[in-house]
C-alpha cells in the first residue's frame, strides 16, 4: 500500500505532462507504476476467476459489487447482448479504480485520525479505554 500511494505521487506529473514517462532514469515512475498496476490486475483477476470458478457469486444473499455483476454478466451474455458493457474485463477495470480509491481515502482517513489523537490526549485516552473495553481480552 505505502508503495503504491508513493508511486502515486510520483507520477503525479504524467497526468499533464504524460511525455515525461520516456525520461530517464525511470519516466517519473511511470514503469514501476505500469508494473504495480499489472499486479494488482492480476490480483484482480485471480478475485474474478475464484468466484467463477466457485459459482459463488450466483447466490442472491451475496451482495457485494463483484457477485452482482457477474450476474448482470451473466444476464447479459444469456440475453445474447454482444454490445453489453458489463464484461469481465470492465469488471477487473472498476475493481482496479474501486481498489484504489479506497487505499488513498483510507490512507489520509488513518493520518488525520492518527494527527487529531497525538494532539488531544484526552480522546486517545477515552479510545484506548473503549479499545480495551470491546475488543481485547482480559485474563
Amino acid at each position: 500500500m505505502h508503495v503504491t500511494l508513493e508511486l502515486m505521487e510520483r507520477t503525479s506529473p504524467l497526468t499533464f505532462l504524460p511525455w515525461l514517462r520516456f525520461c530517464p532514469p525511470d519516466g517519473f515512475g511511470y514503469w514501476k507504476m505500469k508494473k504495480e498496476a499489472e499486479n494488482v490486475h492480476n490480483m484482480m483477476m485471480k478475485e474474478i476467476n475464484d468466484r467463477l470458478s466457485t459459482k459463488d457469486y450466483r447466490n442472491e444473499k451475496r451482495n457485494d459489487f463483484t457477485s452482482a455483476f457477474l450476474r448482470k454478466i451473466e444476464e447479459s451474455e444469456s440475453e445474447g447482448d454482444r454490445q453489453s458493457c458489463f464484461t469481465i474485463d470492465m469488471l477487473a477495470k472498476m475493481m482496479i479504480e474501486l481498489h484504489f480509491a479506497g487505499i488513498q481515502t483510507e490512507c489520509h482517513t488513518f493520518a488525520w485520525e492518527f494527527l487529531f489523537l497525538i494532539h488531544h490526549s484526552a480522546v486517545q485516552e477515552k479510545c484506548r479505554d473503549e479499545i480495551l473495553r470491546n475488543v481485547c481480552f482480559k485474563p
